[in-house]
């Protein structure tokens, strides 16, 4: 289970909380019609997410800055920018969410889980049993919903989230996805191998 921490924000709240970190223009009218939307099946939420603004590899970078001055935090790794790229399930959706939210502004908001339903389960057995409008988040994706959800992961988290929607390189081959774990005192960042099944971490993913 998710530690008893970690409570659900409102997107208000998330908005707030990402407008004291960096500027952002949105629209509240187009904000209140995506509330008014029903959550997909299997969604535990809405979150809130910058817009991009700038390559891949500098959005994961910025996204990581903003947690280290929030909170005690390591990174085991240091991306080139052929060393990590997204999945192409996730690129087409959050292109497609980014176009079709296009008069909210500097934000898009997507439904998505923070991994509970796919606990124990790789990146690879996540890709087979994802419903078809659904897609894994990325490192940058899951770093904002840390960051606007400090308590999800924990001391006492026996789940940690990990981010089905990239994929990283050893040596030439693209075999690892990036995670997040409450280590001793500290967040980390690192990777874990893409056919790698552990039972206290799970797939962090989104629905359009």
């Amino acid at each position: 289970m998710y530690p008893k921490q970690y409570k659900q924000k409102s997107v208000w709240d998330q908005i707030d909380m990402i407008q004291k970190v960096m500027s952002i223009d949105f629209n509240e009218g187009e904000v209140e019609k995506i509330l008014s939307l029903p959550l997909p099946e299997k969604a535990e939420g809405l979150f809130v997410i910058p817009r991009q603004r700038g390559s891949y590899i500098n959005e994961i970078e910025n996204s990581l800055s903003v947690i280290s001055e929030s909170r005690k935090f390591y990174s085991h790794c240091q991306f080139g920018k052929k060393d990590i790229r997204r999945q192409e399930r996730t690129r087409q959706a959050v292109s497609f969410i980014e176009r079709s939210q296009e008069a909210i502004g500097d934000i898009i908001i997507i439904p998505a889980q923070f991994g509970l339903p796919y606990k124990g389960f790789s990146a690879k057995e996540v890709e087979r049993k994802m419903s078809p409008r659904e897609f894994g988040l990325g490192a940058k994706e899951v770093s904002w919903m840390l960051f606007t959800h400090y308590g999800r992961e924990y001391k006492e988290s026996s789940i940690h989230p990990f981010c089905p929607g990239d994929v990283a390189k050893v040596k030439k081959s693209f075999i690892l996805s990036p995670y997040f774990e409450h280590g001793e005192k500290i967040l980390e960042f690192g990777v874990l191998d893409c056919n790698q099944s552990l039972q206290d971490f799970g797939a962090v993913t989104a629905f359009f």
